[in-house]
């Protein structure tokens, strides 16, 4: 692991990365200084009017989720989004 992907993060820098991993909420909803650091260390990207992770903020949250949960989770988030889509469930 090199030394911006084992960089640490404060609570809420954590949350907000999984806020973004999850599609939990819009782009004016995330701490802006939050994403500021997330997108300084390459964790997220903004892309048109959304923010994004990139392949090594889909490793760190893959890894984080692996040790609690044992799988990973965008695979889950992916089911998540289009159920919602089913349902009619703006996220």
């Amino acid at each position: 692991m090199n030394k911006i992907s084992s960089s640490l993060l404060s609570p809420h820098e954590e949350i907000t990365l999984r806020r973004i991993a999850y599609g939990a909420a819009g782009i004016s909803r995330h701490r802006q200084q939050d994403v500021d650091r997330l997108l300084a260390l390459d964790l997220v990207a903004k892309r048109a009017n959304a923010i994004v992770l990139t392949s090594l903020g889909e490793s760190r949250i893959s890894k984080q989720s692996t040790r609690v949960a044992g799988r990973d989770p965008l695979a889950a988030n992916k089911d998540l989004v289009a159920l919602a889509k089913v349902l009619g469930i703006k996220l």
